[in-house]
């Protein structure tokens, strides 16, 4: 800008992304006179900023005006005006104006890894960091190990869905985990976490943090493992992950678990003869009239991928029994005593009741079968 007998030129809309204070303004060109070269502060609304024993037509200082003494808290955007007279044979030139102030550092973290895992398998979580505008000191990254989404499994099936240090497989870059709360330069790392101590990180680093968390076999299916990474130093604001910046929050990353059964039934007879390939009841010397029918029931063996059977309940169709008590033997099968009289399920917690059901048997089992 030359300045025939006066003007100004403005700069405006200066808004750091993070800073700690604003340093000065600096005028590259050229003047024979201190008076003809001004600057004024603005803030972004155009309003003007103190008066003329401040930020209002303050001379340069070997081209430079400090206003370090300018509160960055109360103004984080600023417009600068610098104006130009034509005081003497000089025609003062200004070629830039520049604004500078004490940057600090600004962390950006994502967390990535799996979205659907086996049971049985291991989920493996990938945490990108990085640093910019300045240098930084003390750092710490940390992973709260993921919990289950309560809306993603029945806790009345009392399947134990919580991870812990012993889920952990491996941990990159000197990580560790703890089962406390942990205070690291400062910071708190809460119970249950991995966490890095990074130490000094320089502006425009970028770096990869892995941790590999083994699940149970046998868990349910559906289970939603949810989970964040963190990042943090004294000099910084605390960063979080967020898996979908089109919500409102930060977001988990989420890894669903998936696992099936595999029932397995054989059903087997005692106290009958053997004809071929039928079984008779023989009710003469040396057998009984009695015959014992066992149920065995089994999850087959996966070392993935297995869901438990959970709260099982075993039916037993009896029609075809219940049919050839009346038709070869001359049981009266509608009496509902008559039946109960000759079927009697040998554990607690079978179940056989003419008076609703008299073709089945229906065992509640105790335990949930693995």
């Amino acid at each position: 800008v030359n300045a025939l007998d006066s003007g100004y030129v403005i700069v405006g809309d200066v808004t750091p992304v993070s800073f700690s204070a604003w340093k000065e303004v600096t005028v590259n060109g050229s003047w024979n006179d201190d008076d003809d070269v001004l600057v004024s502060l603005y803030d972004c609304g155009g309003s003007a900023i103190g008066d003329n024993t401040n930020f209002q037509n303050q001379h340069l200082s070997g081209g430079k005006f400090d206003i370090s003494a300018l509160d960055h808290s109360v103004y984080s955007c600023l417009e600068v005006r610098v104006d130009l007279f034509d005081t003497d044979s000089v025609v003062p030139v200004v070629n830039d104006v520049s604004v500078s102030w004490d940057p600090l550092p600004v962390f950006l973290v994502s967390l990535n890894g799996d979205d659907v895992v086996q049971v049985g398998e291991s989920m493996v979580y990938s945490i990108l960091y990085s640093l910019s505008y300045s240098d930084d000191s003390n750092v710490v990254a940390w992973f709260p190990l993921p919990v289950a989404n309560p809306s993603s499994y029945h806790s009345a099936y009392g399947q134990d869905v919580v991870l812990d240090g012993g889920n952990v497989v491996s941990i990159s870059n000197s990580g560790q985990y703890t089962n406390t709360d942990v205070v690291v330069h400062g910071i708190n790392v809460p119970a249950n976490s991995v966490y890095w101590d990074l130490g000094n990180v320089s502006a425009g680093t970028t770096d990869t943090l892995t941790v590999k968390i083994k699940t149970d076999n046998g868990l349910e299916d559906g289970i939603r493992y949810e989970g964040y990474a963190h990042i943090d130093s004294l000099a910084a604001d605390e960063v979080v992950s967020d898996a979908d910046s089109s919500v409102v929050g930060n977001q988990p990353f989420v890894t669903e678990l998936n696992s099936s059964p595999s029932p397995y039934v054989l059903k087997t007879v005692s106290g009958t003869v053997t004809v071929g390939s039928a079984e008779y009841l023989y009710d003469g010397g040396g057998y009984s009239s009695v015959v014992n029918y066992s149920v065995l029931v089994k999850n087959d063996y996966a070392a993935t991928g297995r869901e438990t059977i959970f709260n099982p309940v075993v039916t037993d169709d009896l029609s075809d029994v219940i049919n050839k008590l009346g038709s070869a033997c001359g049981v009266n099968t509608s009496n509902p005593a008559t039946l109960a009289s000759l079927i009697t399920p040998l554990e607690s917690y079978g179940v056989y009741d003419p008076t609703t059901d008299p073709n089945s048997i229906v065992w509640n089992l105790p335990d949930n079968i693995i």
